[in-house]
């Protein structure tokens, strides 16, 4: 869940794919691996929203995750298996998810990384679970995929659930302040971490002043700032995707709004900085992620995302990488490439990966995740601010 500037058309000789266009990436093969190996390729699914408002996020999951797949093609594939991907555009639409997926099935394909929306991953997840294919989420975070008992499911990313729980808990416990807007954009995602900050912030004795919803396309928040001016809370809360977070920051504060300013781990990056602008941006938090990471892994992630296209990289980003790398290490352990058995073995897996020690619980969440927040100092980038003292599963 993070913004860069980049666009989100995809481009393949130098042609735009139509949004829901079934692309065969061979090119993720690297022809030095395929010589080394005369074994069939591993069919391996990836969808996430490439065009659209959320483009941008899925366009950063298509490069990173390019250099996961480069990364283990490089070590010989899958059991010997090159990596063959196929990339679905969700345009963060449910349906064309269930499109994507029933392409996945009807190609056989050996595992499925996506959907980055939970809302598109939710319909199509118990599909794959009938065509006994697993699912490595890379960043669906809505705690309903803990409760749906899926065996074919796990997830790097952690869940909406904790995650606002953390923010709720730094507001209240080490701002101390004691009232709260919070807003958020109507999605799956932004729903579901706006109603785990509120139950958390009143749990712990704040008063939620009021509680608004927008939309993702909302670019214009004039009606909402107007009642957030009559409440005057301490603090404002937003969960949602990029550019709205960012914009209803600028705009709070072209207002005279002086409340402080806290939103998801999902606007991490340079985008948010640049589009609330510097006066703006300077002291907003937002909860994290992973943080501070100095693994092999993620420093190997940094370099070839510098070097092949000149970004940076962000949590979302790192989530996909080690979804990717989650499925290679799970036949290694199960010594097998076929679906049933990379789902009898998902829940087993543990590695080191970008985003540090991975493993997982029954239900697919990730164990033992550590969340921080994180400031927007006056040089425009981030510093830790606070850690939550314990790690949540």
């Amino acid at each position: 869940m993070i913004g860069r500037p980049r666009s989100s058309a995809v481009r393949i000789g130098g042609m735009v794919l139509a949004a829901a266009m079934l692309v065969a990436a061979g090119g993720a093969t690297s022809a030095s691996a395929a010589s080394k190996t005369s074994k069939t390729p591993f069919l391996l699914g990836e969808a996430y929203p490439l065009t659209g408002s959320e483009g941008a996020y899925g366009v950063g999951l298509k490069d990173t995750e390019a250099i996961a797949v480069s990364y283990i093609n490089q070590r010989g594939g899958i059991l010997g298996h090159p990596i063959k991907v196929t990339v679905w555009d969700t345009q963060a639409e449910p349906a064309v998810g269930i499109a994507a997926t029933q392409a996945f099935i009807g190609a056989h394909v050996n595992a499925v990384e996506g959907y980055f929306d939970s809302s598109v991953t939710i319909p199509s997840i118990p599909l794959l679970e009938q065509a006994n294919i697993p699912l490595f989420g890379g960043n669906p975070s809505t705690p309903a995929l803990a409760t749906m008992h899926l065996k074919n499911f796990v997830r790097i990313t952690g869940n909406d659930r904790n995650e606002g729980t953390v923010q709720a808990a730094f507001v209240r416990q080490k701002l101390g302040l004691s009232t709260a807007v919070v807003i958020d954009d109507n999605e799956t995602f932004g729903d579901a971490f706006a109603a785990a900050f509120a139950s958390k912030f009143k749990a712990l004795g704040g008063t939620i002043a009021a509680r608004y919803t927008t939309t993702i396309d909302t670019t214009d928040f004039t009606s909402v700032l107007a009642q957030v001016q009559t409440v005057q809370p301490q603090i404002v809360e937003y969960s949602g995707f990029d550019p709205a977070a960012a914009l209803l920051l600028k705009q709070m504060r072209a207002d005279g709004i002086t409340a402080k300013y806290v939103t998801d781990s999902s606007q991490y990056g340079s985008v948010f900085t640049s589009t609330a602008g510097a006066t703006a941006a300077v002291g907003a938090y937002m909860t994290n992620v992973h943080s501070q990471i100095n693994s092999p892994l993620y420093k190997y992630l940094q370099t070839q995302m510098q070097k092949r296209y000149h970004q940076a990289v962000t949590s979302i980003d790192a989530n996909g990488f080690d979804a990717i790398i989650a499925i290679w290490k799970t036949a290694e352990l199960a010594h097998s490439i076929a679906p049933a058995k990379l789902i009898a073995y998902m829940h087993r897996t543990t590695f080191q990966g970008a985003t540090g020690k991975v493993s997982f619980l029954p239900d697919g969440d990730r164990a033992q995740i550590s969340y921080t927040v994180i400031q927007v100092t006056p040089s425009l980038t981030y510093q830790t601010v606070y850690t939550y003292a314990k790690t949540l599963s």
